[in-house]
Parts: structure tokens; C-alpha cells; sequence
């Protein structure tokens, strides 16, 4: 298999597009310099493993935020919000693993009943921090190395062994998830639901003018409540999500497309050529023009 490359488009629901894997094998593997840019908030119905080979990253799930130095990594539930961002100035690469839990068995069988259920229904386990020296949780970065080397040198049999050792990684997630400290409260929980309901909106509707009481009608909250729920869950406002979402948009317009730059920014709901520029080159380091040359050189 090759290094998939790790492009978040997101839906009207926030739901990541892009599968992982095949159908008959949904799993893919990527090696991502995040030096100089972000990954979006998005979830998907997958897992997903990651793990720092050099620098640092910090990673916002619910609203908490947690970096990983290098070696550290986190597993993340399958259906949970979360972003990546990298901590400094410094070379930041990380590797992870996005797998569907039916690579392990199909819905209707004993493993998903026994073994993938619990966890995926299990709202106090968004996520397991994984540190190299908890011996159980270094067991759960090693199993996730094997499965990138195995699905790198793809050699005969290795779908075999790739299942094998994610059904051995689910086991040691059962034996301890008892202990994580990944624990929400209920208003956390809650959080979580009505930004998935905020961003499903605002992705849905960026082009257009979304006010804070929009977002407020949408949720069924208060405006004060709405503001509570970005800065709590995601750390940011409404405004500075919808612009970073529209830059999102933008860098993939500039890429997908052959409008030009203007037509790109009102496209995504920036009326002003200049106000364009200047947000994209603050989010992105460089001009829309000059973010279309590097791309299509690449």
C-alpha cells in the first residue's frame, strides 16, 4: 500500500469525506509534516491513532487541548470532534493509522458486539493519551508501528497480520479503559453535541452570512451560550471558525478549480479582494496566487 495523503474535506455534518481504505479493507496510513499548518475540526466514523516523530502537536479534543512530544500519541474514538495543530516554529511530522472498527468485524458479528461496541458507545473514552513509558499504553504504540510498517511493505499475508494486531490493540483498550482519565462530564458531552450541530451548519452555509443568532436559532441556545460553547469546546469563536473553515475552502477551490481568486473568495463568503488576501495570507503564510503556483508545482 502507499502513504495516503492526509487532505480533511468534511461534509455538512462535519463528517470527514475522504474514506480510509477500501471497502473491503478500510484502512489508511500517513506520514504529515504539520510545520505550518493545522487539521481542521472534523470526526469521522473511524479510529484513529497518531504518534509524533519529531517536534511537537497539540491536539484539541472536546474542550481540552493536549500536546504530544515526540513518541507520545493519542487514539482517538471513533465519532469524536478533534484538531491538530503543531505546538511551535520547530519540524513537526507525525504518523498515524485511520481504521474503520468493521476491519475488525462486521456489525452483526461477536466481535463488534463483544469487543468494538463498548468502546465506541463508551461516551467516557473520547480518546486515550498514549505515553511510551505506561507500559499498556506503549503496548498500543507499538501494535499501531507494526500495522504502519506492515501496511507500508504490504507483504503477502500482511492484511492478515494488520488485523490481528488491531484486534490485539482493542483488547488492551478493554483491559484499561477503566483507568484513562479521558472522562467527560455530561455539560462536556452536551458541548460536543450542539458544536457538531453549529459546525454542520456553518459548513453547510459558509458562503452565506451567518450571525451569532443564527447559530443560536440552529442550536436551540442563547447567543451567550453559543460563544460559551466555541470557547469551551474549540477554543475559538464563531467568527474565527467560519473564517479558518472559509480559508479551508478556499485552499481547496484554489487547488480543484480555475477560478480566479476573487471569484474563489466569494465563492466562500469573503466579498473583498483585499480582506481575502489579507486573511488567507495570515491563516496559509503566503497569497492565495502564490498558495495555486506551489500546489500545482507539487
Amino acid at each position: 500500500m502507499s502513504i495516503a495523503k492526509c487532505d480533511v474535506i468534511v461534509n455538512s455534518s462535519g463528517e470527514e469525506i475522504q474514506k480510509h481504505g477500501t471497502t473491503e479493507f478500510p484502512i489508511a496510513f500517513y506520514e504529515e509534516n504539520v510545520s505550518s499548518h493545522s487539521i481542521p475540526w472534523h470526526w469521522h466514523e473511524d479510529f484513529e491513532i497518531i504518534w509524533v516523530i519529531s517536534g511537537s502537536i497539540t491536539v484539541s479534543v472536546h474542550n481540552t487541548e493536549y500536546v504530544r512530544n515526540k513518541k507520545q500519541g493519542i487514539l482517538i474514538n471513533a465519532g469524536v470532534v478533534h484538531s491538530i495543530q503543531p505546538t511551535n516554529n520547530e519540524k513537526c511530522i507525525l504518523k498515524s493509522i485511520v481504521f474503520h472498527p468493521r476491519l475488525i468485524g462486521s456489525i452483526n458479528s461477536i466481535y463488534w458486539q463483544k469487543y468494538i461496541e463498548p468502546i465506541i458507545r463508551n461516551k467516557n473514552l473520547p480518546y486515550i493519551l498514549l505515553d511510551p513509558f505506561i507500559p499498556w499504553q506503549d503496548k498500543i504504540l507499538a501494535c499501531s508501528i507494526s500495522v504502519w510498517n506492515r501496511l507500508y511493505n504490504a507483504e503477502h499475508g500482511f492484511e492478515i497480520y494488520v488485523r490481528n494486531e488491531l484486534s490485539e490493540l482493542i483488547l488492551i483498550v478493554l483491559k484499561n479503559h477503566s483507568i484513562c482519565e479521558a472522562k467527560p462530564s455530561l455539560r462536556n458531552l452536551r458541548n460536543a453535541e450542539r458544536i457538531k450541530t453549529m459546525l454542520q451548519y456553518i459548513q453547510a452555509h459558509f458562503s452565506e452570512t451567518i450571525t451569532l443568532s443564527t447559530l443560536a436559532r440552529t442550536a436551540l441556545i442563547s447567543e451567550s451560550e453559543v460563544l460559551r460553547c466555541f470557547h469551551s469546546t474549540i477554543h475559538a469563536t464563531p467568527n474565527q471558525y467560519l473564517k479558518q473553515y472559509r480559508i479551508q475552502k478556499a485552499c481547496q477551490m484554489l487547488i480543484d478549480t480555475d477560478m480566479t481568486s476573487i471569484e474563489v473568495a466569494f465563492q466562500c463568503g469573503l466579498h473583498s479582494s483585499s480582506y481575502f488576501t489579507k486573511t488567507f495570507r495570515e491563516q496559509i503564510g503566503c497569497t492565495p496566487l502564490e498558495y495555486r503556483k506551489r500546489n500545482q508545482q507539487c
